[in-house]
């Protein structure tokens, strides 16, 4: 899992803190899958920054080779 400010947060760490926040809304579902749905959301959006931080970086890796190569014949 990802490190935060020094302290490694592992995947019991969130499937805890997951099961406290259902026994939390243990009567109320509805607003435990709202939550749920949030985190999911949060998630798919993370996983997108870091595709198109990706694809940025591949984009100006590509750039800079190109640039090496005219530089090369001039």
């Amino acid at each position: 899992m990802e490190e935060q400010e020094g302290v490694e947060v592992t995947t019991n760490d969130t499937l805890s803190y997951l099961k406290e926040v259902k026994d939390m809304f243990h009567d109320q579902m509805e607003k435990y899958n709202m939550f749920l749905e949030v985190i999911k959301d949060f998630e798919a959006q993370r996983r997108m920054a870091n595709l198109l931080t990706c694809a940025a970086i591949e984009e100006h890796k590509d750039i800079n080779e190109v640039y090496s190569e005219v530089c090369f014949y001039l």
